[in-house]
């Protein structure tokens, strides 16, 4: 699989970014809007320097990448 390299400044927003939402004793929504914040500002970075091949953004932007649900990509991408 081809992975993206981070800068040391992304490598700290991405530890700042809680991918298990779930958990029931975070419900302040100022911890929310941090891990919002430090999300926005790791996709500005990868976008700005162009760290995301072109292939993958079209998932977001082109229908004809994206039909719907996780499994039903047409394109298989280049990994």
């Amino acid at each position: 699989m081809n992975c993206i390299e981070l800068t040391s400044e992304e490598k700290a927003l991405l530890d700042r970014i809680d991918f298990a939402p779930a958990s029931p004793e975070k419900h302040d929504p100022a911890y929310w809007n941090a891990v919002g914040e430090a999300a926005l500002g790791l996709m500005k970075s990868l976008i700005a320097r162009k760290a995301v091949p072109e292939v993958r953004t079209k998932y977001c932007t082109d229908p004809a990448f994206n039909i719907g649900g996780r499994a039903c990509l047409k394109y298989p991408g280049p990994d």
